[in-house]
């Protein structure tokens, strides 16, 4: 591997042989399984992952300081009536244009919860801002149902139109995202919020977005803000430049309820370094720094609490490669979701002990023993869950828990089959639906908007619909503005469902919190509708029980699953496949271990289970989601894999819709095309501006880019040194970047078409195009021979072997 790459951009070794001549689902799934097995270990290549002590302690503290956050909302139910907490009169200048800035976008995406002093905000762009979103949501729906105000918001770059499609370049935006910070704040309370937590989720620690609202939380006047930053990087990976469209972030002292103001009677004692002026936008790492001065946290007086220390904690067990070198929607995206719900569970638990003014209030740090036990237990259970939905994938060995699961064998077979489906439909020209409530529903929605900037897909390829739609989910109405994507299953049903034909296949969720034996008779109605149509169907469910004894019934949602499947038994010329996995999370007895479960009732009478933790009672449900999120992206990753979207493990076919992504994509054409960075960068720009500029053969042998500025010709030579430039060159090289990431947000098969400039045997851009033509259209073995084809001939143009060029 690469040392000077990162980790999450760096090739897996278990998914190299990805797009090869003998590549299927199983394969596919077996090393996605091998990847997902890094997810919970000790250490990888050195690092602490995440069964290590050390970041199990750091979720920990995160766990005290959101219920700490929880606490303070106690009985604030007189504040919520009287309407106090709305935002004061008199805002300045600076914050309401940066707040009218914002809702010109449609941004940000918050929770809109009755204000409260206590807050915890998850901001993050692209899959971490999605996920963000249903860690929030479902974090409030369990406090309300413990009594408890709701205190959870969430922030994506790009605002709401983020949530369930692709606005990738919106990460790269440091002035939206303080115009969106502000907004949030405001909307959650302003003034009224005395102790907030922001977290800020980015997996490659690249985010400018998530940097600079993180950098807005240290800049405080108030001190009023713990900050986290979760990531799967070594610090030393974090990137080192801020972006063109950062700009200047302006951040000012007055008091307008938008978060910032001095009044109130709380003043940082240290660590406001930048208070009141105005700071450029800084890059990932520069917050990282100023995150470590303050390690362990500040201390901050307060005129409510005394003082107070404002935690600083930056938690990144490293999980190894991905499967689809970059794709941090696999295991970063487990990883956040897992790290978010362990730590927010806990919490929720922990609120319920010593009232507010405990351990946690003054300079104590570090995390508290029964924080330590109930995120172990948490991520153990995260284990069990990723164990019963990959069976390839032991159970963790992260220590002092034990927990039973319930897997059935014939998963692997089962999904496997779903995958080779998916891909023959989408191969055919078909469409693939995901159709769920409530969460599960939601990450089908998160799974489909992956699919567009991952592989290059069509909006419509694959598309999820939730039960409810937007309001619902509290996200904006039904229908939605245009331009903005149908989510309803009731928009499904009248009018997607009329137009299905026997090349598309519907995947229908089932989990125990979202169905019911009268959403058995709904479903099983639309479906039979479906069917008639010839379309395939594959039923998924997965049941999450607490107990031994609960786990023999094999759960109500494989309960229902089966009475859905038995309806469409007959008739129809599609196929009806399924995929069924229950999970019991149960502490384990006297001399109790891990592993599958097998429990007959000799076994349980001799070694009786523990009764179950609060914990395990309230975790159940985000385990479920958690093994819903690993079937989703392998129905998806293995479809596309069989498609030939994937060529040893890189994502051939990545829409370059941001300046990472830029990056990745030109790493791509040089690793697999065999040229230097700056040849690279060259073909991948040729490929960008197909439309507007074609370049003619002297031209071409020039190196030179007909109709583009002097500014976008600094690629060739900043591309080979993109690390190493002075400050002059490196505005430059940012400035070329942002204008190709602008012009190649809409195009198609870029990167193929990149690579084959590369190897200079297609003269232009349209040369290439018609030479990828078949890997478009046809069976899954001609699209996979086509793409095959043309990887090899590029790969033996490196080799200067002509035999491959027949």
């Amino acid at each position: 591997m690469d040392e000077r790459l990162p980790i999450t951009e760096s090739p897996s070794v278990h998914s190299r042989e990805f797009g090869g001549e003998h590549s299927d689902a199983a394969a596919v799934l077996r090393a996605m399984a091998a990847c997902d097995r890094e997810l919970y270990a000790n250490h990888w290549g050195g690092y602490p992952g995440l069964a290590n002590a050390a970041v199990v302690a750091s979720v920990a503290e995160l766990a005290d300081v959101v219920a700490q956050c929880i606490k303070v909302n106690a009985g604030n139910g007189e504040h919520a009536a009287s309407g106090e907490g709305d935002e004061p009169a008199g805002p300045s200048a600076a914050k309401k244009a940066r707040r009218e800035e914002a809702e010109d976008r449609s941004a940000p995406a918050v929770t809109q919860v009755v204000p409260a002093p206590g807050a915890v905000f998850v901001t993050g762009a692209g899959t971490s801002g999605r996920l963000a979103f249903l860690v929030v949501r479902t974090a409030n729906a369990v406090l309300l149902t413990r009594g408890r105000a709701p205190c959870f918001h969430y922030i994506i770059a790009g605002g709401t139109p983020a949530l369930f499609q692709c606005v990738e370049s919106a990460e790269d935006n440091a002035v939206a995202a303080a115009a969106d910070f502000d907004a949030a704040l405001a909307a959650a309370g302003g003034d009224a919020i005395t102790d907030a937590l922001v977290i800020g989720v980015s997996c490659g620690l690249s985010a400018t977005y998530v940097a600079a609202q993180l950098s807005c939380a240290m800049d405080d006047p108030r001190g009023r803000f713990h900050v986290v930053c979760l990531g799967f990087n070594p610090k030393r990976f974090a990137r080192a430049q801020s972006t063109a469209s950062g700009g200047e972030v302006s951040r000012t002292r007055e008091s307008d309820g938008g978060g910032n103001g001095s009044e109130g009677g709380e003043t940082p004692a240290s660590g406001s370094e930048g208070q009141g002026a105005t700071r450029a936008a800084t890059s990932f790492r520069d917050v990282l720094w100023r995150m470590e001065e303050d390690e362990g946290g500040i201390l901050c007086a307060s005129a409510r609490h005394g003082m107070q220390l404002r935690r600083r904690l930056v938690i990144n067990p490293v999980l190894g490669p991905e499967a689809i070198t970059g794709s941090s929607r696999l295991k970063g995206g487990t990883a956040t979701k897992l790290v978010l719900d362990a730590a927010f569970t806990a919490a929720m638990v922990l609120a319920e002990g010593s009232p507010v003014a405990g351990a946690m209030r003054g300079a104590r740090t570090g995390a508290t023993v029964e924080a330590v036990a109930m995120v172990r237990e948490a991520l153990m259970a995260g284990s069990v869950a990723t164990h019963a939905a990959s069976p390839h994938v032991p159970v963790s060995n992260i220590a002092g828990t034990n927990i039973s699961s319930g897997a059935q064998q014939s998963y692997s077979l089962s999904l496997a089959a779903v995958v080779e489906c998916a891909a023959s439909c989408l191969s055919s020209g078909g469409h693939l639906h995901y159709l769920g409530g409530g969460a599960a529903g939601v990450l089908g929605l998160i799974d489909a908007s992956e699919q567009v900037p991952t592989f290059g897909a069509r909006q419509t390829d694959v598309q999820g619909w939730v039960s409810g739609g937007r309001t619902e989910l509290g996200v904006g109405v039904d229908p939605p503005p245009e331009g903005i994507i149908e989510i309803s299953e009731e928009v499904f049903v009248a009018k997607e469902a009329r137009g299905l034909r026997e090349i598309d296949m519907v995947v229908v969720l089932v989990t125990d919190e979202t169905f019911s034996g009268v959403g058995v008779d709904a479903e099983a109605a639309l479906i039979e509708a479906v069917r008639e149509r010839g379309v395939h169907v594959a039923v998924v469910s997965v049941s999450v029980s607490v107990g031994m004894a609960a786990a023999a019934s094999g759960g109500s949602a494989v309960t229902a699953a089966a009475a859905l499947r038995g309806r469409l038994g007959g008739g129809g010329g599609g196929t009806v496949l399924a995929v069924d996995v229950a999970v019991a999370l149960a502490k384990g007895g006297k001399g109790g271990g891990r592993g599958v479960a097998a429990a007959s009732a000799a076994a349980a009478a001799t070694n009786p289970p523990s009764p179950p933790s609060a914990l395990l009672s309230l975790f159940a449900p985000r385990a479920a989601e958690l093994a819903v999120k690993h079937i989703l992206n392998g129905i998806s990753t293995g479809a596309h894999v069989l498609l030939g979207k994937v060529w040893g493990a890189r994502m051939i076919d990545v829409r370059v819709s941001n300046e990472k992504l830029f990056h990745r994509a030109a790493r791509i054409v040089s690793e697999v095309a065999g040229v230097c960075a700056a040849d690279a960068a060259r073909a991948l720009i040729r490929a960008i501006h197909e439309g507007r500029t074609e370049l003619n053969n002297d031209m071409h042998q020039a190196g030179e880019c007909v109709g583009l500025s002097d500014e976008d010709r600094t690629i060739n030579d900043a591309a080979a040194a993109a690390n190493n430039v002075g400050d002059e060159e490196e505005a430059y090289w940012r400035k070329s970047i942002s204008s190709h990431v602008a012009a190649a947000t809409d195009a198609e098969r870029v990167v193929p078409i990149a690579v084959l400039l590369a190897t200079g045997r297609w003269a232009t851009a349209s040369e290439a195009r018609v030479a990828l033509q078949g890997s478009s259209s046809g069976a899954v073995s001609s699209s996979k021979r086509s793409s095959q084809s043309h990887m090899r001939q590029a790969r033996s143009v490196q080799r200067g072997d002509e035999r491959g060029m027949g």
